[in-house]
């Protein structure tokens, strides 16, 4: 299948490039821009429906789903006549594809409560339901991010619920059926979607509200658990009755099942609160117990009434408390608790995999300097740990996956295990309780980990072969392959340049293949498992923003003295003239959890900034991810020297370009690399002209123990470092212009970050602008607030940097 991706790299700037490649529309005149074709500009982002745009995600699929056994799917897509429909289909049989609109979803309903009907046949079949026609082509552009913090600006989409509630009716798969449960005006039924059957539920059988959170149900359906007040509950769906598996959660600081926020932030990557795992025979839940006792606390306000309502975060700062830590196994039968015992004792406990017999289960221990981590074995009836393995680093140890157990007879003793130890993450075998290790990849190159963009390792127990994402063709792409565990041999699965994510069905038969490249916005196809593409879901070309202008970055390869080359990319304003000098505008990140650079399609801000004539660049230094411990080794214990070095690098790269102004250089970053564009206007002045800092940590003993004590150890250990570290400490150096920007009720990076620094700045005597977001967090939500806050950086560096004046 051919989606006019065409490989058009060329050697370029310094090392390496890619062509810069315009795509041009005609243009209604009342659409026009100065340079006679319309351009991506902030009202494009915030008020499509006030230009009259349709947004080029409304006919994407959304709310894909794969059933709980099998390889069914069903997902949610937008039309122009018939609403948004409910689609069903089975990959890889002859049964059709149906969708259902808002509409017919209603009259099945009525009838149903009306006559009993319970037939309920679907508005279109696929073939009638998948051409290209006007009111069917999907669109799409999807600004996935690796690192998962802020980036640019991409305007808040609605959310699956309100698009659902737009709709009519919301969708989802029973637990352990494949059927659809569906709710319509606080009407609840289920479908069949094969068959087209819908019933009601028994109303005996139906379960209640569940007044909880982190639900999760027993893997035979019996049970649902919840965690309520710091305790684990189980309702017990066949004696319609609740159970308290625990009774001294709230109390004293102490939670069970639930992970306190700097272990959700920092080692659950976001992902989960629930820190409790069934056993596979729904005898035995496992989990970890948290004593907050003494941790840090951190007031966060709410100043929107009268009276500013304030709740106090548990916040454990870099050097001081964190909460402790014990796990446990209970038992439904006897709801007796079992304390895990450990040959060692750990700061951090991590990851509890159960084993498919159900006997043992794994779990990980890690020490406070995150240098040292065991993976252990933990029989589930006496609760002793035996250790399987260790981790262990010069600098510090990345915790990656719970183990992949292997679940069939032939391996049942086996686990695939992520590890660092070579200088990149590549996989194990590790068979005979830890006595024997395989190495499955090898290679400077990547397997991705879990975590912001990372992907689980899954393993296909029929055809005995394992299935990982990998950064095999270089740090900028993401690609998946498989591996086989009988001969070795690895195949590469997803073939089109660019950066994939794939949702396997449960299965592991057929996943869902979501991609973009620098000139391919995104494609949704549903592949096989041997990488087979079987279906297209929905795609955007760079047509479908017709009659907008796009281009294409130019990637680029800047090199040091020492042979080191780093990653960059260009993107030139759209009246791009070489002959002129232009201002830059560099985007920075920097820190370890993600990188800025890679093969993906221009962000929308990118664009708006290149649009009033800006160059904009994008720049990896060391310390990022992607390139294994080599790239991220140097800023342990001084997050600032390196870096800086890496960035007066990027900047003589600039100033050497014909078509640059070295004398207007700005640089723009939010979160951490807010923190970088503090330190490069305040470490390095006059490096750059002018600087937006957004939700900076300014400070770091001022953000949390794990993620900051993982690279800089804690402060009084490391005092110098954190200095170094911290623009705070450098405050009267500022020679350029600055803008900060934070959201009040940010409970990530807190706002004592700002004002800390603003405290510096005016001891210092230095100017600065502030724009502070009452009631706003840390991605500094909704619309509004949004597209102030990108006016103003915009603004900023129009007014500072002059992108109209000809130099």
């Amino acid at each position: 299948m051919d989606y006019g991706v065409s490989d058009y790299w060329r050697k370029a700037v310094l090392i390496y490039g890619a062509a810069l490649v315009h795509v041009i529309f005609p243009v209604s005149a009342e659409a026009q821009g100065q340079t006679g074709r319309p351009v991506i500009n902030l009202d494009y982002i915030y008020h499509k429906d006030r230009l009259g745009i349709d947004p080029v995600t409304r006919y994407l699929p959304s709310g894909t789903s794969w059933s709980p056994s099998g390889h069914q799917l069903i997902y949610r897509q937008e039309t122009s006549g018939s609403g948004k429909l409910l689609v069903w289909m089975h990959p890889g049989t002859r049964e059709a594809s149906r969708a259902w609109s808002p509409g017919r979803i209603q009259d099945c309903l009525e009838s149903l409560e009306k006559d009993g009907a319970e037939g309920c046949e679907p508005d279109f079949d696929m073939d009638s339901f998948i051409p290209e026609s006007p009111d069917m082509t999907p669109d799409a552009k999807d600004s996935e991010r690796e690192d998962g913090h802020q980036d640019a600006a991409d305007a808040e989409d609605d959310s699956e619920s309100g698009a659902d509630r737009q709709s009519g009716f919301s969708a989802r798969w029973d637990g352990f059926e494949n059927h659809v449960i569906i709710g319509s005006q606080g009407k609840t039924l289920h479908l069949d979607p094969a068959s087209g059957r819908m019933w009601k539920p028994d109303t005996a059988s139906t379960d209640p509200e569940f007044n909880g959170s982190n639900l999760s149900s027993s893997p035979d359906g019996r049970f649902e658990a919840m965690t309520r007040d710091g305790d684990i509950h189980v309702f017990d769906r066949r004696d319609r009755r609740e159970i308290r598996l625990t009774h001294d959660g709230g109390r004293n600081g102490i939670l069970n099942g639930v992970f306190p926020w700097v272990y959700w932030e920092e080692l659950m990557w976001r992902s989960t609160y629930q820190a409790y795992e069934w056993s596979p025979d729904a005898s035995r839940i496992a989990f970890f117990q948290f004593d907050e006792t003494g941790t840090d606390t951190y007031p966060i306000t709410d100043f929107s009434s009268p009276v500013p309502a304030t709740s106090m975060e548990s916040y454990p700062k870099a050097g001081n408390r964190n909460p402790t830590i014990r796990a446990g196994i209970v038992s439904l039968s006897s709801r007796h608790t079992t304390w895990v015992e450990l040959p060692d004792l750990h700061e951090y406990l991590i990851h509890i995999k159960w084993a498919p017999d159900g006997r043992s289960f794994y779990l990980q221990g890690l020490n406070r300097m995150q240098n040292h981590l065991c993976l252990y074995r933990v029989d589930a009836e006496t609760g002793r740990g035996s250790l399987v393995l260790e981790e262990s680093s010069d600098t510090w140890v990345n915790t990656f996956n719970m183990p992949l157990v292997l679940e069939t007879p032939q391996r049942s003793d086996q686990i695939v295990w992520l590890s660092e130890r070579t200088g990149y993450n590549h996989l194990y075998l590790i068979s005979e309780n830890g006595r024997r290790q395989k190495a499955l990849t090898s290679g400077d190159w990547e397997v991705l980990r879990r975590g912001f963009g990372g992907r689980q390792v899954s393993y296909h127990p029929l055809r005995d072969r394992v299935y990982f994402s990998a950064r095999e063709q270089g740090p900028l792409e993401r690609h998946y392959y498989s591996l086989s565990l009988q001969d070795g041999t690895m195949k590469r699965l997803t073939t089109e340049p660019g950066n994939h994510s794939i949702n396997w069905s449960n299965d592991g038969e057929f996943g869902i293949d979501s991609w973009t490249s620098e000139t391919v916005p995104r494609v949704l196809e549903v592949i096989d498992a041997d990488g087979n593409r079987v279906h297209l879901l929905g795609r955007v070309t760079m047509d479908d923003f017709r009659p907008y202008e796009i281009r294409v970055p130019e990637l680029v390869g800047v090199q040091d003295e020492d042979g080191n080359v780093f990653h960059g990319s260009i993107l030139k304003p759209a009246d791009f003239d070489p002959v002129k000098k232009y201002p830059v505008v560099a985007y920075v990140y920097g820190e370890p959890a993600g990188q800025v650079v890679s093969r993906s399609f221009v962000s929308d801000w990118d664009m708006v900034l290149s649009n009033h004539g800006f160059v904009v660049f994008r720049f990896d230094a060391r310390g990022t991810p992607g390139r294994g411990r080599p790239w991220l080794d140097p800023v342990y214990q001084d997050q600032m020297t390196i870096p800086m070095q890496d960035w007066r690098l990027a900047a003589g790269y600039l100033r050497s370009l014909d078509y640059v102004d070295g004398s207007r250089l700005g640089v723009w970053g939010w979160s951490g690399g807010g923190t970088m564009t503090l330190n490069l206007m305040l470490r390095t002045p006059g490096l750059f002209q002018a600087g937006a800092a957004v939700a900076a940590v300014t400070d770091k003993a001022l953000y949390d123990t794990i993620y900051t004590e993982r690279y800089l150890r804690r402060p009084q250990d490391n005092p110098e470092g954190y200095k170094k570290s911290s623009p705070l400490h450098a405050a009267e150096n500022l020679q350029g212009d600055l803008l900060i920007a934070h959201g009040i009720s940010d409970d990530n990076v807190h706002v004592q970050n700002a004002y800390n620094l603003l405290t510096a700045l005016n001891r210092a005597n230095k100017p600065y602008e502030l724009f502070l977001y009452p009631q706003k967090g840390h991605g500094i939500g909704g619309s509004a607030s949004r597209e102030h806050l990108y006016s103003r950086i915009l603004a900023f560096f129009i007014e500072h940097l002059q992108p109209g004046e000809p130099r």
